[in-house]
């Protein structure tokens, strides 16, 4: 993982890469919440290393059995487009629980055990 400052954003965030294929993005802070992070599949198999530009606006990474070095702009927005969306879906779900618990008496138990996709 590498620190990825952007010039002109005062967000932080890390360049990482997985043991085969996949590069990403998170942005800092590490939180757990899914829509702050992305990745793509940047080589047909093992990543041998990857760097960021100076100016923080392209990611090479270098391939190993496919000897290719791509590069990659970078940009942060639909990361911020999924934290966005991510807030305003809580919002509706969490309208929807108080509505639930309302007219039924009981804890919306669904909502709590509902996983995310």
């Amino acid at each position: 993982m590498k620190q990825l400052a952007i010039p002109g954003l005062d967000e932080k965030y890390l360049v990482y890469q997985t043991s085969v294929k996949v590069m990403g993005l998170i942005k800092m802070p590490i939180d757990g919440n899914p829509n702050k992070t992305m990745g793509l599949i940047a080589h047909p198999n093992k990543i041998a290393d990857f760097c960021v530009s100076k100016n923080g606006q392209y990611l090479f990474t270098c391939g190993g059995a496919d000897l290719s070095v791509k590069m990659w702009a970078i940009d942060v927005q639909p990361i911020e487009n999924a934290i966005a969306f991510g807030q305003q879906d809580d919002n509706i779900d969490q309208a929807s629980t108080a509505s639930a618990e309302l007219s039924s008496g009981l804890p919306a138990i669904a909502h709590i055990a509902a996983i995310r996709t």
